[in-house]
């Protein structure tokens, strides 16, 4: 490298297959004196236009729904040993036209809870096309409740 900024020594290419892209370095010892003599700088230098040619882009974007969503709040009770990644993977188990994504938002255990532990999902509901109805949300509603009850969850009332 023949940048009167990179270190001698302390430097390394940047390569994807065997093709140089860019580089990592040190600061030279006398650029960094100049900025700052305590400070340990680092300069990272990568031609985004041959990058963009070795990895092609598989972009895949979704416009947002322009109709509002409603979050739904789930607490169940389940065994202790069930995991967060499972319990998720059989939540999603439902035959419904409407878009929806779970995330977590509490987990509680406690000695009192004798084996078992309380997990709380809020679940984002929308559709693309149009307003949900109350009489859409109540069926999502209730069909959530069923398929979490086929696990052997319990939905616990708050």
């Amino acid at each position: 490298m023949q940048k009167n900024y990179v270190h001698p020594i302390n430097n390394a290419q940047v390569l994807i297959d065997d093709k140089v892209i860019g580089y990592i370095s040190l600061l030279h010892p006398l650029t960094k004196n100049a900025i700052n003599k305590k400070s340990a700088i680092a300069v990272l230098e990568i031609d985004f236009t041959d990058f963009a040619k070795l990895i092609p882009l598989k972009l895949q974007v979704k416009m947002p729904s322009k109709y509002q969503f409603t979050v739904l709040d789930f607490n169940f009770v389940m065994d202790k040993g069930v995991v967060y990644a499972d319990s998720v993977e059989n939540l999603q188990n439902i035959v419904t036209n409407l878009n929806y994504e779970i995330s977590l938002k509490d987990i509680y255990e406690s000695a009192e809870m004798l084996g078992k532990k309380s997990m709380t999902y809020a679940v984002k509901l929308w559709s693309d096309d149009h307003t949900l109805s109350g009489e859409e949300i109540e069926n999502f509603h209730s069909s959530f409740i069923q398929n979490a009850k086929n696990f052997g969850y319990e939905l616990k009332m708050m």
